[in-house]
C-alpha cells in the first residue's frame, strides 16, 4: 500500500519508473519492476488453469520488494529504510508460513538476477578494458610518431651543425 514508484505494464511488457528519486531508489524500483515481469508476468494464451494459479497481490509485492532488496544488499545499496516498511505494508494480517513460503522464491530468483546482472557487468568491463586498452595503444603510437619526428629534426640539425651548414 502507498504510492508506486513504478509499474511492469504486462500487455506491452515494459517498465516505467517514476521521476524525481534518487539513483538508489531508481534501481531499487527497476529491480523490483524486474522480479514482477520474470515471476508474475501471465501469459495470455496459457491455459485458465495457469493463469489463475498466481499469488496474490500482496505475496506479489512481498517477493518483488524482497528480491530488490536482496540484490541492492548484495552490491552493496542499502534501502533497508523504504524496504522493509513497503514490505511490512503488504505483509500486514499475513501468517508465517504464508511469507516462508515465498522465501525459497524470493533467495532463487534474487539469485538468477545477481547472475544475469554479473554477466553484463563482466560483458561491460571487457568492453571498456579494450577501449582502455585501444586508447592506450593509440597514444603511445602518437607518441611514437612525435618522439620519432623530434629526434629526426635534431638529427637533421646535428647534420646541419656538423657539415658546418648554416640555416637561415
Amino acid at each position: 500500500p502507498g504510492e508506486a514508484h513504478g509499474y511492469y505494464h504486462q500487455a506491452e511488457k515494459r517498465i516505467a519508473i517514476a521521476e524525481g528519486m534518487s539513483e538508489i531508489q531508481n534501481v531499487k524500483t527497476l529491480l523490483h519492476e524486474i522480479a514482477h515481469a520474470k515471476l508474475h508476468d501471465i501469459d495470455r494464451n496459457a491455459p485458465e488453469e495457469q493463469q489463475k494459479n498466481q499469488p496474490d497481490r500482496y505475496t506479489k509485492e512481498v517477493q518483488a520488494e524482497s528480491i530488490a532488496y536482496v540484490i541492492c544488499q548484495h552490491y552493496g545499496m542499502d534501502t533497508s529504510e523504504y524496504s522493509f516498511a513497503y514490505i511490512a505494508g503488504w505483509s500486514t494480517d499475513r501468517e508465517v508460513p504464508e511469507l516462508k513460503a515465498s522465501l525459497d522464491t524470493i533467495r532463487s530468483t534474487a539469485r538468477e538476477m545477481i547472475t544475469e546482472i554479473d554477466q553484463q557487468l563482466s560483458v561491460i568491463r571487457k568492453k571498456e578494458e579494450y577501449v582502455q586498452k585501444t586508447e592506450k595503444e593509440n597514444c603511445l603510437e602518437q607518441n611514437g610518431r612525435g618522439i620519432q619526428n623530434k629526434n629526426r629534426r635534431t638529427m637533421e640539425g646535428k647534420e646541419v651543425v656538423e657539415r658546418g651548414l648554416s640555416i637561415r
